[in-house]
């Protein structure tokens, strides 16, 4: 089921095209940082302050970690603490993220920095991420 979920939630993110922001990417362009439950209680309170308070620079986010999983596409996926158990802060890795992701374990603390944000039905959703 979560499998599912996971599925449909990467697809509507490559139906809905992502923004490139060229300064989130830049690794020298100082990241804000956030926790993971911060970020979700965010989006929930407001997706648009949310979008614009987070999506114009890159992301420090610390958290445990609640899942790791493959997408669609068998890239790695760290799920860290959102508002409930059901809206957990997806942080894809990508390929180069597969041997780092294949080290964690549920409960961990972990901090990624990624270079993207967007959203799903209110769930922030991180992509072009790193575990530092």
């Amino acid at each position: 089921m979560r499998s599912l979920a996971v599925l449909a939630i990467s697809m509507s993110l490559v139906a809905c095209g992502e923004v490139a922001d060229s300064a989130a990417a830049d690794p020298t362009v100082p990241a804000i940082e956030v926790t993971s439950v911060e970020l979700a209680k965010a989006f929930e309170a407001n997706e648009v302050a949310a979008q614009q308070t987070y999506g114009a620079a890159p992301l420090l986010v610390s958290g445990e970690v609640a899942d790791i999983s493959l997408d669609f596409m068998d890239q790695p996926v760290v799920e860290l603490p959102g508002v409930n158990q059901f809206m957990n802060v997806q942080a894809n890795l990508g390929e180069e993220g597969k041997a780092a992701s294949a080290q964690l374990t549920k409960g961990q603390a972990v901090v990624v920095r990624c270079a993207k944000l967007t959203e799903v039905a209110g769930t922030p959703m991180l992509s072009d991420c790193t575990i530092q």
